[in-house]
């Protein structure tokens, strides 16, 4: 079995009696800190175990990832995993598989029409703009947000403009140096309030690249540091009660730049108006439920 599929917390605790002392502080240091280890520098790690640096290497080798960085990404989008499962199962348990996807439909639409109503076009506009005339374009979302900008990203590169993804803390930051003068920094984030999406966001920045923050948190930390925020509509505030409507969110509001930067790009010196730009983008917003 790959490795990648299990849990890295449950593969240490299988593994724990093949250990010898130093990996078994190792483990036991990670097994005690998982919420605070994907923080952490592998310099920290060692330190909180009493180890080298090399032996945390060689410890996240012997079961099974390439280095300390994969580790903890794995640890992370466990620990995502099983909070997703829990709310999940908690907010659909006493209904019954219908119910469960009326709910999850009704609260699509709603979502949707709330999107199409009160998106400010001009906004997306702007962003589009902004993109089409930037030299590099930089995607930010961790872990299931980073998914649902990898088809942003593609789109991007396919109408000529240079575009990289990130999607854990060590791809954010290898990326945020890149940024500069003429850089479109895209961070996609439900809440806005994670850490290394705050940092790199401020990094980019500080690097002079143009922060636009896609959130349904438009008071958060995230929101406040970007030049440009882009309001998702949310129905609650758990990240997980209406995580399929909010996610299908954010992918039409990419699905609608994408439509208005390939505008952009191909647009002929005399032909269109704003109007007709606005236009297409409230069609990306009027699926067949509105007809």
């Amino acid at each position: 079995m790959n490795v990648k599929l299990e849990n890295p917390i449950i593969k240490i605790r299988e593994k724990y009696e093949q250990f010898h002392k130093k990996e078994r502080d190792i483990a036991d240091y990670i097994l005690k800190t998982s919420d605070e280890i994907i923080y952490q520098s592998v310099q920290e790690t060692a330190q909180g175990c009493g180890v080298s640096k090399s032996s945390v290497v060689r410890f996240c080798k012997s079961i099974g990832y390439s280095g300390y960085s994969e580790l903890k990404t794995e640890i992370a989008k466990a620990a995502f995993e099983i909070q997703y499962r829990e709310e999940i199962y908690k907010n659909t348990s006493s209904d019954s598989f219908s119910e469960q996807l009326s709910q999850m439909f009704s609260a699509a639409a709603y979502i949707m029409e709330q999107l199409r109503t009160t998106m400010d076009y001009s906004l997306l506009i702007r962003v589009a703009d902004i993109i089409s005339e930037s030299r590099l374009l930089l995607i930010y979302g961790m872990i299931y947000s980073g998914q649902t900008g990898f088809i942003f990203c593609e789109r991007m590169k396919t109408l000529g403009i240079p575009s990289f993804l990130a999607w854990d803390h060590i791809s954010m930051k290898q990326i945020s140096i890149l940024s500069s003068d003429n850089t479109s920094a895209i961070f996609i984030s439900h809440s806005g309030a994670s850490k290394d999406t705050l940092e790199n966001a401020r990094l980019a920045k500080s690097r002079n690249a143009t922060v636009i923050a896609i959130t349904s948190a438009p008071s958060s930390p995230l929101a406040k540091a970007a030049d440009i925020v882009i309001p998702i509509p949310s129905m609650d505030s758990s990240l997980f009660r209406y995580y399929y409507p909010i996610e299908n969110a954010f992918s039409m509001v990419l699905a609608a730049l994408s439509l208005a930067v390939a505008r952009k790009c191909h647009k002929k010196s005399s032909a269109s108006t704003e109007k007709f730009e606005t236009e297409i983008i409230n069609d990306a917003f009027d699926p067949m439920l509105y007809q």
